[in-house]
């Protein structure tokens, strides 16, 4: 994980020195700009002849307030917005999938990962754990692996409607070859672990028929690279995916012993 943290910690500073130089350079023609604002407006609303030069007050404030909000809106802007579309978005996947890769050596029970597919809207709704009546469905970081023949899939996920957010954080589905019994005796043993403590989110558990479902609410995202701050974190997420892998675990293991 240190490699991978250097290298993205590097690659980021340097997306940030090119969107820098750029957002500058936009700055720069702040002057250039504003004289030439000056004269449009000059000859549209003081209705002058365009060669002749007059000082006006009114048109002086116009040109300031015009060139300020151009100002204010670049400055406002991240650097790295700057930068080429291309290069920051291949930077992102191969971020993702080398941390995959490095979580998978790690974490057997994972098989698959793609960066832009998420769980199907209809296991979250089957779930019965939130409203079902959203208007956006948003998720990406979808992995799916096995254990004890018992498959599960996770993404993170954002959920809203116009006036609330329903859910944001990691959903996971496991799909047993058997409808679970005694399920609210073994929600209640699994809620009663305190070895996923790092997990510090609020966590909601159903099951329903042969599928069982984790809802874990995090404020922020696992394995992001949008500033360093989210990179130097990287340990962090991974010791929280780790953990969200074993509550996955420890769910389909009591399932298996108490059906």
């Amino acid at each position: 994980m240190d490699k991978i943290i250097k290298k993205y910690s590097d690659l980021h500073v340097k997306h940030q020195k090119i969107g820098w130089y750029y957002k500058s350079a936009l700055l720069l023609t702040t002057v250039p700009l504003g004289y030439f604002a000056f004269y449009y407006f000059q000859f549209r609303l003081g209705g002058r002849n365009a060669k002749e030069f007059h000082s006006d007050f009114n048109i002086l404030i116009i040109t300031f307030i015009f060139t300020s909000v151009y100002f204010l809106v670049i400055l406002s802007i991240k650097s790295k917005s700057f930068v080429n579309t291309y290069s920051v978005n291949r930077t992102n996947r191969l971020y993702k999938i080398e941390i995959f890769e490095a979580v998978k050596r790690k974490v057997p029970e994972l098989k698959f990962y793609n960066s832009i597919q998420k769980i199907q809207p209809k296991y979250f709704n089957h779930s019965n754990l939130f409203q079902k009546n959203v208007e956006d469905y948003e998720g990406n970081d979808f992995m799916s692996g096995k254990y004890k023949d018992v498959k599960f899939e996770l993404s993170e996920l954002h959920v809203f409607t116009l006036l609330k957010n329903v859910f944001h954080g990691v959903f996971v589905v496991c799909f047993f070859d058997f409808e679970l019994v005694n399920t609210e005796k073994t929600v209640l043993l699994i809620e009663s672990s305190d070895e996923f403590s790092i997990i510090d989110g609020e966590i909601n558990l159903s099951a329903n028929k042969n599928y069982f479902y984790i809802a874990i609410s995090q404020k922020e995202k696992l394995f992001e690279n949008e500033q360093n701050k989210s990179i130097s974190k990287l340990e962090l997420d991974f010791l929280k995916l780790k953990a969200i892998i074993n509550l996955t675990k420890k769910s389909i293991d009591l399932f298996k012993k108490m059906n």
